[in-house]
């Protein structure tokens, strides 16, 4: 399941109290879900997959599900997310903001945002 470049993306949660909290992952493609791996490895207890389209995001939940110790669901966003209050740390692994669309950002709702979250973008 790992490569060994998947390690580099476990740095950041070094940082951050992983093990037995519940982590918001924004994205869903192939390439960051190794950053969703690793999050789980970490000890995370759940991992909500945020995704404009669910289908994209279900593929990764299920093998979050059957490999890792972690608990994944998924959900869709056809509007602003607003962050539940038992999330305590954010993954931004989306290319939302980057060249060349680099005034977009992610479609949050502002106001749930809050003191203690853990970011990793």
């Amino acid at each position: 399941m790992r490569t060994p470049t998947d390690r580099d993306f476990s740095r950041p949660f070094a940082l951050l109290p992983i093990p037995r909290e519940k982590c918001l992952y924004c994205s869903a493609p192939a390439a960051p879900r190794a950053i969703a791996v690793e999050l789980a490895l970490a000890e995370a207890a759940s991992i909500t997959i945020v995704n404009r389209d669910p289908t994209r995001g279900s593929e990764l939940g299920a093998l979050l599900n059957e490999k890792t110790p972690a608990r994944a669901d998924l959900v869709g966003r056809d509007r602003a997310y607003r962050i539940p209050e038992t999330s305590y740390i954010i993954v931004n692994a989306t290319s939302t903001g980057l060249f060349p669309h680099v005034e977009d950002r992610l479609d949050l709702d502002l106001d749930s945002l809050r003191p203690g979250l853990g970011l990793v973008a």
